[in-house]
């Protein structure tokens, strides 16, 4: 098995978000040791009379959603890896107008016979370019799309340095701020 996060250990703590997706993307793989929950980070759980929330049917459709051609960690052609997670269909009609795959047809993205077919094309496509290039093309629009950044890239990226997420120790351990980071109003 290969990926960016093979060796990685995820860790969900129930009640500090809507189920981080770092987790969804190792989901399928058994030694994970994931579990799907069925309440929101914020404690809302389905209604009353067995109805749910809107929020608990679309945390339903991302949990349904691995092995979906447009959730995806892949592997460009520098050896960097880039993600999408096109989940709504605004944004994955944005993705594959991004991407110029005018022949699929964005109607059909829950359609899962497609998506083994779809995934492969759209691994090879990524493998095609480099991970900048990607950005160059995918970064600053709508397409649900992100570089897996080394720490020392995520340290440096211009929303993460503007967002004051990480610092460095004297020792020069980087360290993540804690979330949520509260401040006074003015």
């Amino acid at each position: 098995m290969s990926g960016p996060l093979v060796r990685v250990r995820i860790v969900e703590f129930e009640g500090i978000g809507p189920g981080p997706l770092a987790g969804r993307l190792r989901g399928a793989q058994p030694e994970a040791g994931l579990r799907q929950n069925d309440r929101l980070g914020s404690g809302r759980t389905a209604g009353s009379r067995g109805r749910t929330r809107p929020e608990l049917r679309r945390l339903d459709r991302v949990a349904g959603a691995i092995g979906a051609s447009w959730r995806a960690a892949d592997r460009a052609a520098d050896g960097g890896f880039i993600t999408i997670g096109a989940l709504e269909p605004q944004f994955y009609t944005l993705l594959l107008e991004e991407l110029g795959l005018a022949d699929v047809d964005p109607a059909g993205q829950y359609d899962t016979a497609t998506w083994p077919p779809l995934k492969a094309r759209l691994t090879v496509l990524s493998a095609s370019q480099t991970r900048a290039h990607w950005c160059a093309v995918l970064e600053g629009c709508d397409a649900c799309f992100a570089p897996v950044l080394s720490i020392a890239e995520a340290v440096e990226h211009p929303r993460n340095a503007a967002r004051g997420i990480y610092s460095t120790a004297a020792n020069g351990v980087v360290l993540a701020a804690a979330a949520p980071r509260l401040r006074p109003l003015p």
